[in-house]
C-alpha cells in the first residue's frame, strides 16, 4: 500500500546521501545520515499522525481535520511560551538590568518554546 511511497523516499535519501559524500563528507558518515533520514520517513509513515491515502502514490499522507487542529493548537502554545518568555525578558533587561539579553537564554528561551509545541501536540494526540 506505502510501496510508492517508501521507494521514493529511499531515493530521496540515497540522493541526498551521495550528494553529501560528493560535498566532501565521509562515505559511511554520509551512509548513515541517509539511513537517518530514510528512517525519519519511515517512522512519520508509521506513527499514526496523518491518514494514509492509497491513492496519493509517492504521497500518500494526508492531514485529517483532528490533526490540523492539534497542530494549530500546539503551535499556538509554542508561540505564546516564546512570546511571554520574549516578553519578560525585555521588560527585566530593558528596564530593571538596563543591559543585553544573554544569547544562551535567548537559545534556552527557543528550546522552551519547542519543548511547549512537543509536549501539547503529544498531550492532545494522546486524548
Amino acid at each position: 500500500m506505502m510501496t510508492k511511497y517508501y521507494l521514493s523516499r529511499a531515493l530521496f535519501a540515497i540522493i541526498l546521501a551521495a550528494l553529501m559524500a560528493a560535498f566532501g563528507l565521509i562515505w559511511w558518515g554520509a551512509a548513515l545520515i541517509g539511513l537517518a533520514i530514510f528512517a525519519g520517513f519511515v517512522v512519520v509513515g508509521r506513527s499514526g499522525r496523518y491518514v494514509v491515502d492509497p491513492k496519493g502514490g509517492a504521497a500518500p499522507m494526508r492531514r485529517d481535520e483532528l490533526g490540523q487542529e492539534i497542530n494549530r493548537r500546539a503551535g499556538l502554545s509554542g508561540f505564546v511560551t516564546l512570546i511571554l518568555g520574549l516578553g519578560a525578558l525585555t521588560i527585566y533587561y530593558g528596564g530593571i538590568a538596563h543591559s543585553s539579553v544573554p544569547v544562551n537564554l535567548l537559545e534556552a528561551l527557543l528550546v522552551l518554546g519547542l519543548l511547549a509545541y512537543i509536549l501539547t501536540d503529544y498531550r492532545l494526540r494522546k486524548m
